[in-house]
């Protein structure tokens, strides 16, 4: 398989530039992650989320793929860019963009995986297809939530049990005609908040064990399906 090209993001500016240390102290990052699997290094790598990226408007077809993984809310929550409308009033002023660290605020899953599929489907050539996985749990799981565009089709949602508690899909798309910005936007207007069931993963993951503990016990909680 030739690899013609690889653009990566995140968020975190610190996964993008530093990488992390290995167990034998050697130092991963990106490139060697790719190297490891032979691989050509990146084309690049950008500081953005799908909320506010840098891409032009006119900016269209260019991608013949897209795979993400979506932040699933089990140990942190997802991060957009912003400031919390408390903090805005208080940012002090940019003096070294170098160093600076542009402020965040939280990210549903659902607002996320809208801004995901919208990207995607102006940045995908027709044909072109979208890969990113979705958490789900047997208490939480609406097949009628997985997300929708007009010009992208489903073509495979694949269920990967993690725990007893939760597991993840992998959702399949493919771009089956061009953007057209006013039908996306007829398709929000449609579903204006676009909150999901499973933005409770969190909760659902971490909740209180069953009743039926011998009185006394210290309570029990289950985290990621095992009792502790």
């Amino acid at each position: 398989m030739q690899v013609v090209g690889v653009l990566g993001a995140d968020i975190d500016i610190k996964v993008i530039r530093e990488g992390k240390v290995g167990s034998r102290g050697e130092r991963l990052t990106i490139a060697t992650n790719f190297g490891h699997y032979g691989l050509p290094p990146p084309a690049g790598l950008l500081r953005l989320d799908t909320h506010k990226h840098p891409f032009r408007s006119d900016l269209q077809e260019v991608l013949h793929a897209v795979i993400g993984d979506p932040p699933y809310g089990v140990r942190a929550g997802g991060k957009k860019s912003g400031a919390r409308p408390e903090q805005a009033e208080r940012r002090p002023p940019i003096t070294d963009r170098a160093t600076h660290i542009p402020a965040t605020q939280p990210y549903t899953l659902g607002e996320c995986l809208r801004d995901l599929l919208d990207l995607s489907a102006r940045l995908l050539v027709v044909g072109g297809r979208l890969v990113y996985f979705l958490p789900a749990t047997p208490d939480a799981y609406d097949e009628a939530e997985v997300p929708a565009h007009p010009a992208l089709r489903l073509v495979a949602n694949s269920e990967q049990i993690l725990t007893t508690r939760y597991s993840r899909r992998l959702v399949t798309m493919e771009k089956i005609a061009p953007y057209d910005a006013a039908a996306a936007a007829a398709a929000h207007a449609a579903r204006p908040d676009p909150t999901l069931a499973i933005d409770r993963l969190h909760d659902i993951v971490y909740e209180q064990a069953p009743a039926g503990q011998p009185e006394g016990a210290a309570p029990r909680r289950r985290c990621r399906g095992k009792l502790f």
